[in-house]
């Protein structure tokens, strides 16, 4: 079964699109409060990499998380 380009569109718009809002404002405090590029960077960033904070690996995203909450970005 092939899926109609403007029906995976409006699936991605509708759920994935916020789905990945909702779990990077959780993830993310001060988030809402930041430029809209950023929010949009910021995602993408959870959107290919998820929201784990734990392990080495995971140092970045623990770095933005702090400068994010003071407002540094």
């Amino acid at each position: 079964m092939i899926v109609p380009w403007e029906l995976a569109w409006e699936v991605f718009n509708v759920v994935t699109v916020p789905k990945f809002y909702n779990l990077t404002k959780e993830a993310f405090p001060g988030f809402e409060e930041l430029p809209a590029n950023v929010q949009g960077g910021l995602v993408s960033l959870v959107f290919n990499r998820g929201t784990s904070m734990q392990g080495n690996s995971r140092l970045e995203m623990r770095v933005v998380r702090d400068l994010v909450t003071k407002k540094n970005v």
